[in-house]
């Protein structure tokens, strides 16, 4: 992926690791069609690269993600934002497919706060480290939007009781509060919160690549099972 931090999401790979960062940060790293468009591309890219054998997600500034951007279609005339906004939906559900389908690891270094579908990123992702004040939260009921892109990998998480109360009550997870439900590995000093998810990220580099794929794909498998 070539690309510069004056873009949407932008990426680079040292040892093994491949980090990708949204970088909106004046929108709290808010998911654009643009962004997504480029997220999927990088992953893309990475998935049939060998030199890529983890992949980190973060957010740039004091927010993870935001969720998609409820501001792009402003302006744009009846017709046309539900034209845009059924392709952008479609792409975040593609999105949510490859990263949770991903055939390499792929984590989360979550700083701040991760909203709708910046928390189903999280989700999605095989293993997320937590600021202390890192956050998820899963607004779309509250208002008044049908949570269709979050539904999905929220109950795989945390089972479809859980996924309903966090839903319907609009529950604010803390750090801890996704650790104790299993959404996160485990929780660091926000300021580095990124460094430590590389260093998770590089460790797994390191191990045979073989292995860790057919891991992953048994774990998938039986977590697949598991919900059947």
């Amino acid at each position: 992926m070539t690309a510069s931090p004056q873009d949407g999401a932008w990426g680079q790979v040292e040892g093994g690791v491949a980090l990708l960062t949204l970088f909106r940060p004046e929108k709290r790293n808010a998911l654009d069609t643009r962004t997504v468009r480029q997220v999927l591309l990088a992953l893309q890219e990475w998935a049939t690269d060998d030199a890529v054998r983890v992949v980190v997600l973060a957010g740039e500034g004091k927010s993870f993600c935001a969720g998609a951007d409820l501001t792009e279609f402003r302006g744009a005339s009846a017709g046309n934002e539900k034209r845009l906004l059924a392709e952008r939906t479609e792409l975040l559900h593609e999105l949510v497919r490859r990263v949770e389908h991903y055939p390499k690891p792929l984590g989360a270094a979550v700083n701040g706060a991760a909203v709708g579908m910046g928390a189903v990123l999280v989700l999605a992702a095989d293993f997320a480290l937590f600021g202390e004040n890192a956050r998820l939260a899963f607004p779309e009921v509250a208002i008044g939007r049908v949570p269709t892109v979050v539904v999905p990998p929220l109950v795989r998480a945390v089972g479809p009781r859980q996924a309903f109360a966090l839903l319907m009550e609009g529950r604010v997870l803390d750090a801890q509060g996704a650790v104790a439900h299993g959404l996160a590995s485990r929780v660091v000093d926000d300021e580095q919160v990124v460094t430590e998810t590389l260093a998770a990220a590089r460790s797994m580099a390191q191990l045979d690549p073989a292995v860790v794929r057919a891991t992953k794909a048994l774990i998938e498998e039986c977590s697949s099972a598991s919900l059947q």
